[in-house]
């Protein structure tokens, strides 16, 4: 599959997880506080180079690629957070994130999904600053076990974009080496084609 239609197909999957998790929201008034960053700030998000795909092509297509590559090498190198989040950014956009519609699978699915138990119950995957906000919805009544069920299943995109590029997919790698995998990658495809031509 050529670069362009992996970058189409990962952001068919996020396109159809945007809706899947906006109808969650609609349906249990769950939502992140305006501008929080939380889940940002961490040291350890993992994610696959596959799920940074877009960011890296639109880096590409903005003539920035081997720029930010070079920033995540040398100044970011040391940085265990999220080289996208920005506390500056927090009044700005939404979670602090520099380029948010380019954001990982990861950063998708947190909050708004489920992993499904050994017991066959859904599990939200979910931070204490969303539980505390919304009890109703974390308690253990049946109404709320019915919700939690309505929650889009992680796995359910996962799996899907793990089609699209084995390679790209099967290592989670902590998020600034994923993005440098991702750029690397796109460089390499481009710098090959035009060598090749």
């Amino acid at each position: 599959m050529i670069l362009t239609n992996k970058v189409r197909a990962v952001l068919k999957i996020y396109r159809k997880l945007e809706i899947d998790t906006g109808l969650f929201q609609s349906a249990t008034g769950l939502s992140c506080k305006s501008g929080c960053g939380t889940c940002c700030s961490y040291p350890d998000i993992y994610a696959t180079p596959l799920e940074f795909l877009p960011y890296a092509f639109h880096q590409y297509q903005t003539g920035k690629a081997e720029e930010k590559m070079e920033l995540l090498k040398t100044e970011f190198s040391e940085l265990k957070t999220c080289s996208l989040f920005s506390h500056r950014q927090l009044a700005l956009g939404p979670g602090g994130c520099l380029d948010y519609e380019f954001r990982g699978l990861v950063c998708r699915v947190f909050g708004f999904s489920s992993m499904i138990l050994k017991d066959g119950s859904h599990s939200l995957i979910a931070c204490k600053i969303l539980k505390e906000k919304h009890p109703a919805i974390f308690d253990h009544s049946e109404n709320s076990l019915e919700k939690l069920q309505m929650a889009p299943v992680a796995a359910n995109y996962y799996l899907p974009l793990a089609s699209i590029d084995y390679e790209l997919s099967e290592k989670q790698l902590p998020v600034n080496p994923a993005i440098i995998k991702a750029l690397e990658y796109v460089l390499a495809y481009y710098c090959y084609r035009k060598k090749k031509r």
